[in-house]
């Protein structure tokens, strides 16, 4: 393990961070420069920063929303050091950052039914024996993974529903639905809606039934619900300088989660986790330079001095669940 007060320690402070001694044995020993260096689980770009300072091309991969940005922040200091040194050897200190989030499902069904939650930005239950999670006041039941979904599988919801106090609420509305209901299946009996109405109605129970296919429905479905923010330009006429101002930002799963937890949030930066932008963004590749990633004990600055040379601006705001929101703008200045 690293020394907790070496001084790579001290500027990145990974949980899992290696020596960048150890990595430069391993990278001189297995490879040459120019060569092409991967790390699939980079953690804090160790390797990475490693490879880029003995003149190695690299690739780095991980699912950690912070490991990402803390690799980041490191290779552009890495990359800001080693070009006020470059003489006639050749070293690769460009950095591209690119997102790749569009995965299948984990075979494992608890995993899977996670993942489907998450996906589909429903609040999960976990405390509820009878339903998985809740979406817009719609109780969620997710039936069969990685197979057909059948009139069994909503059987055993039956099993463990509270048919008196359903009874008593029917009773008191007799002509609406007792309860909103979404099924949420990979494959399913085409008879399955008919058949679960059907045994509702035995019961003198009205069910206002829908039934998500993903498998069916994948083109239709609208994965997790986008957040969105206000961002404006602001001139100090003074200074005449010019400044990105964040004004609001809407995580909306987030937001939603807070809600129904009953807590309140007054300022929209308690919320942010960090804040990427790219002073000149070229459509393509999102290369930030300046990363605005507080400690847990302070909270994102929110207004941004724009540089002189800046063009199209990209802006990346990333919350605490590791959600984003992204935005272009164009400098007027």
């Amino acid at each position: 393990m690293i020394n907790p007060v070496a001084k790579e320690r001290t500027e990145v402070n990974y949980p899992t961070q290696k020596p960048e001694a150890l990595l430069e044995r391993i990278i001189k020993a297995s490879s040459n420069p120019g060569d092409l260096i991967f790390d699939c689980f980079m953690g804090s770009g160790t390797t990475q920063a490693v490879a880029m300072k003995l003149g190695r091309r690299f690739l780095g991969a991980d699912i950690n929303m912070g490991a990402i940005q803390t690799t980041t922040k490191r290779l552009i200091n890495r990359a800001k050091e080693l070009n006020g040194q470059i003489t006639n050897e050749k070293y690769y200190t460009g950095v591209e950052v690119y997102n790749v989030n569009d995965y299948e499902f984990f075979r494992n069904e608890l995993e899977a039914k996670r993942l489907i939650i998450e996906a589909l930005g429903m609040q999960a239950l976990p405390d509820n024996n009878l339903w998985d999670a809740e979406l817009d006041g719609r109780m969620v039941a997710i039936l069969g993974i990685n197979r057909v979904a059948t009139a069994s599988d909503f059987e055993k919801i039956i099993a463990n529903m509270d048919i008196n106090a359903y009874s008593r609420k029917q009773s008191q509305n007799p002509t609406k639905p007792v309860e909103k209901v979404t099924f949420v299946c990979m494959g399913h009996d085409p008879n399955l809606g008919a058949m679960f109405k059907e045994k509702m109605e035995s019961l003198g129970l009205i069910i206002d039934l829908e039934i998500v296919d993903l498998l069916r429905d994948k083109k239709d479905l609208r994965f997790k619900r986008e957040s969105d923010a206000e961002v404006v330009i602001v001139q100090d006429m003074k200074s005449k300088k010019s400044y990105i101002e964040i004004k609001n930002f809407y995580p909306m799963n987030l937001l939603q989660k807070l809600s129904i937890e009953h807590q309140d949030i007054e300022d929209w930066r308690d919320l942010v986790d960090s804040i990427l932008i790219d002073w000149n963004y070229d459509e393509g590749t999102f290369s930030p330079t300046m990363l605005d990633t507080p400690d847990k004990r302070e909270t994102v600055s929110g207004k941004y001095e724009i540089p002189a040379n800046a063009g199209r601006i990209h802006i990346k705001i990333t919350d605490v669940l590791s959600e984003s929101w992204e935005g272009t703008i164009k400098n007027r200045g």
